[in-house]
């Protein structure tokens, strides 16, 4: 005589359509904002050396100003642009120079130093430096 046994399955050792999915799911979220972040911190670093070259160049400027005699500070006039290697690094830059009489004094000059850009965004960034020189500079 033969005996016919079923076998009820009753210890599953396999995933469901719905898990798998869901597992995918969860994965592809993980890498996309991985990704994401990735990407933004691209455009985050890169902003970071645009902002260090035009405060390099605004220093630059500033030291090589600092350093005229003031007759020549006063004779430059109120306002003129300049150029300096690290702005080349910078997409359409611009560098001017504001020298201002903000104290009506013949002795004593407000120097303001901006730098312009536009960045990877297309955002227009400046940056800007102020300094008073006076004439026989700091005396003690």
């Amino acid at each position: 005589m033969i005996y016919y046994t079923h076998m009820v399955l009753t210890n599953k050792k396999a995933f469901t359509l719905i898990e798998i999915l869901s597992a995918v799911i969860i994965v592809a979220v993980g890498v996309i904002s991985v990704g994401a972040l990735f990407f933004n911190s691209m455009y985050f670093l890169a902003e970071i050396r645009e902002i260090s070259a035009a405060t390099q160049a605004a220093h630059e400027e500033m030291e090589t100003i600092r350093d005229l005699p003031y007759s020549d500070l006063t004779a430059m006039g109120t306002s003129s642009s300049f150029t300096a290697a690290a702005l080349s690094n910078l997409s359409q830059p611009t560098g001017t120079v504001t020298i201002d009489n903000i104290y009506s004094n013949d002795y004593i000059r407000r120097v303001t130093v901006t730098v312009s850009w536009v960045s990877l965004r297309g955002r227009t960034i400046s940056r800007r430096l102020v300094t008073l020189v006076a004439d026989g500079g700091v005396s003690a």
